[in-house]
């Protein structure tokens, strides 16, 4: 038995059990059913302190965050051991090659890659989608100034998109949606508006707690569109934390925007992101408020969508991701296609000039343009034996 307990798959599988069988949805006849759900929500907090585990979600991004001496495979090397050569993405290969006189780069990526996987960490005790992809850290929540109710729409929808295309793009997005420009726009009053305008293709409906937990872990941030500010829950949350919501909107639906849930010792709640702040997140509890009534997502995962200004050079980049860890790039193409590298310089500066003056442009993959990255120009030469033209880069960031 004790070792059925220190097992965490068996465990977190028991606890999901167990909860399913008392949740509250199953029993809405009696009325004992919800305060039974949150004594054996505290109960298994208080089990869980004891036991001292971790999150079984967080694995892998500790993994990838225990200083720069993890190996991509997983394993460490002390500060003494001699740094691996810097690869180089060749085209023709369309693997990484040692490149000299570099660091070496390693890229850990943690999103789930089978459905056994998203379900097991949605099954997890806790979880944030800035965890997850640390690139959404680097969003800002300040939008514009809230006036009146539609605004608070466009910016939670604009926050959405924003998050879930940083996500798609892997990186600080150069290229932003914001709210004050569609909230003035009298074509869209409704977060479905906003999303079809600005989602690119529509919405999409999530129901339930364990497909809000899937998608969150699988797609990122969701959209409450029917939470309802409760003038008493306002106000106590006002005296810690003054602009997390819009106050004229208590009593009314406030839309938010979940970014994952965690456990407290009065049992789960949704993680909401904050409102036009970066520090602080306000926990909601579960089945509290009509919070999961109506949740929404855009429809697209916004990799036809380009999230940087240009000047862009589209190549066919997808055999291989290689391109987006590295320092130093190399790709071969037609003559043709020197052409439309000259367009991305000034005009008058050609490619010479431009490699000396380090211009910058987009290297983007013409088939996922979403994904492109910052660059500059290092050598062009002749490549007799595949009869094309070698363009080596420096990448940026």
């Amino acid at each position: 038995m004790e070792d059925m307990v220190n097992d965490e798959i068996t465990r977190l599988r028991a606890i999901k059990v167990l909860k399913l069988k008392i949740h509250p949805d199953k029993h809405p006849k009696k009325e004992s059913a919800m305060r039974l759900f949150q004594e054996v929500q505290v109960f298994i907090g208080m089990c869980e302190d004891k036991i001292q585990v971790g999150v079984v979600n967080e694995d892998s991004t500790m993994k990838s965050k225990k200083n720069d001496l993890g190996g991509k495979d997983g394993s460490t090397r002390t500060k003494d051991s001699p740094s691996q050569p810097q690869k180089s993405f060749r085209r023709d290969s369309c693997q990484p090659v040692n490149y000299p006189n570099s660091n070496s780069l390693s890229a850990t990526d943690t999103r789930p890659a089978k459905e056994s996987d998203v379900r097991l960490t949605a099954d997890a005790l806790n979880f944030r989608v800035s965890q997850h992809w640390p690139e959404l850290n680097t969003i800002s929540y300040q939008d514009f100034e809230i006036v009146n109710p539609n605004d608070v729409t466009a910016h939670i929808a604009c926050c959405c998109v924003n998050a879930r295309g940083t996500i798609a793009h892997g990186k600080k997005i150069g290229l932003s949606y914001n709210g004050k420009k569609y909230a003035d726009n009298l074509n869209y009053s409704t977060m479905e508006d906003y999303f079809k305008a600005i989602g690119n293709g529509g919405v999409r409906k999530i129901r339930g707690v364990q497909e809000m937990k899937e998608e969150l872990v699988t797609n990122g941030p969701l959209v409450s569109n029917a939470f309802h500010l409760d003038p008493e829950f306002l106000r106590r949350l006002e005296e810690k934390s003054p602009y997390d919501f819009v106050s004229s909107l208590a009593g009314n639906v406030h839309p938010i925007m979940i970014e994952g849930w965690g456990q407290t010792s009065f049992g789960e709640v949704w993680i909401v992101a904050p409102f036009q702040t970066n520090e602080k997140r306000t926990f909601i509890p579960f089945h509290k408020f009509d919070i999961e009534s109506e949740c929404m997502v855009p429809k697209s995962n916004f990799n036809q969508v380009p999230w940087q200004r240009g000047p862009f050079f589209d190549h066919d980049l997808s055999k291989s991701d290689a391109w987006r860890q590295i320092e130093v790039g190399q790709f071969r193409v037609k003559t043709a296609d020197l052409e439309r590298l000259g367009l991305c310089f000034p005009p008058g500066e050609g490619l010479v000039t431009s490699a000396l003056k380090k211009t910058p442009f987009e290297l983007r993959n013409v088939k996922k343009i979403a994904h492109s990255r910052s660059c500059t120009l290092r050598d062009v030469s002749w490549d007799i034996d595949k009869k094309k033209w070698a363009i080596k880069v420096d990448f940026i960031n």
